[in-house]
């Protein structure tokens, strides 16, 4: 499960995330923010089945960092088309 703590070390900058369950992502997000955007997921998991699931099942995280918002779109939804997560 993914935990507040867990994102301490997460950049704040723009990019791309994974929830993952092994070696599988369950779900790909781009951020503005990175950590504050993975924060986010935890806090909304307290009210959201969805999202509860999402984070309950994820044991680890991945990101990958991007120059600007753009380029973090432009990369998640190459990465959603591979990977075809399950939550997205």
């Amino acid at each position: 499960m993914i935990t507040r703590a867990s994102t301490k070390d997460l950049p704040d900058q723009p990019g791309v995330y994974f929830f993952m369950n092994g070696d599988t992502p369950i779900y790909i997000g781009k951020s503005i923010n990175i950590r504050v955007r993975v924060q986010s997921h935890i806090q909304a998991a307290t009210l959201s089945k969805k999202e509860y699931a999402l984070v309950s099942q994820a044991d680890t995280m991945k990101y990958m960092t991007t120059l600007n918002n753009f380029d973090a779109i432009v990369l998640e939804s190459q990465l959603i088309q591979k990977y075809k997560p399950q939550y997205n």
